[in-house]
């Protein structure tokens, strides 16, 4: 496969994906506050009990990855850069908690890190995400908490568990302590309304090439130029289109590339190659593929010929 265009281990995950072999419920986050992460002195008293690497912030969000005994209350995703630019971005790494942080423990993270809440213990409402996605596509789908595959299309809800670990033994959910609605406010801006997380930095445009014509959602992401700051977020050095006085300098408008190109492809940074001690869950799901060389979309058509 590596001949094909395709890293050994982006085909194991693609092909593990789209086998449908996962391990989470289909239990949507009922709070989320995206571009922002917990503080390091709350990450620094709390360990995460599962921690799932590359896989899509909408699976992060929309599926919860702990098991019985344990309630998953909170996660944040870790945004890994370095896969923007492929269907069903941003990539990274999922932490999901037996506990949730306060509003004083959150800190603004623009485009790096994104919160999502259980059983409605804090974040704004809702998922603050668009379906997971097909990563040869972008084409939306689900996947089944009865079955625990990925399923192209529109959802079939009957396998959805909402509050699935409310009625854990032991669980009493009135003994949560959960955010005020004037914490919640606090968190309200424009930064928070648009459908989806930014895929690139805070001085890149919008990496996300949506989907493909045809794919099932049709999603066009937003331009670079729509996603703003949250309050309190300082820019670091890096930043540099972001002047000291807090203006922003807009990127220029994205063409998106073509789901064949990895935009990362002259990266040889060692944090593209998924570490041999991962997790079996983590290496069930999604994972954006890496892709080189002019003839790469014959090379994909092979593979999905394969595939099918």
């Amino acid at each position: 496969m590596a001949g094909m265009g395709f890293s050994a281990r982006a085909t194991f995950a693609i092909l593990f994906f789209l086998a449908g072999l996962v391990s989470g419920n289909w239990d949507p986050s009922t709070g989320h506050l995206n571009n922002h992460r917990p503080t390091a002195a709350w990450l620094a008293r709390h360990k995460a009990s599962v921690s799932s690497n590359g896989i899509q912030v909408s699976e992060c969000s929309i599926n919860t990855r702990l098991h019985f005994p344990n309630v998953q209350l909170f996660a944040w995703f870790e945004v890994n850069h370095v896969w923007d630019g492929n269907h069903g971005c941003p990539y990274g790494t999922c932490h999901a908690y037996v506990a949730h942080p306060a509003p004083s423990e959150m800190e603004p993270s623009f485009t790096h890190g994104h919160s999502f809440f259980w059983h409605r213990t804090g974040g704004l409402q809702g998922s603050g995400v668009k379906p997971i996605s097909n990563p040869t596509n972008g084409g939306y789908g689900y996947e089944s908490s009865i079955s625990g595959k990925f399923i192209d299309g529109a959802p079939d809800t009957t396998s959805r568990q909402l509050s699935h670990d409310s009625n854990y033994p032991g669980f009493d959910p009135k003994k949560l302590q959960v955010w005020s609605p004037a914490a919640i406010n606090a968190f309200k801006g424009s930064e928070q309304t648009i459908q989806h997380p930014k895929c690139g930095r805070p001085c890149e445009h919008n990496k996300d090439p949506g989907s493909a014509p045809g794919a099932y959602g049709g999603y066009k992401p937003s331009p670079g130029i729509a996603y703003k700051p949250p309050r309190g977020w300082k820019p670091s050095q890096a930043d540099a289109c972001f002047h000291a006085h807090g203006n922003h300098t807009p990127p220029q408008p994205h063409h998106p590339q073509s789901s064949t190109q990895n935009p990362n492809s002259k990266n040889k940074s060692p944090s593209t190659i998924r570490p041999e001690n991962e997790k079996a869950e983590s290496s069930k799901s999604a994972h954006p593929s890496s892709n080189k060389g002019k003839k790469s979309s014959n090379k994909v058509r092979r593979l999905r010929l394969r595939m099918s």
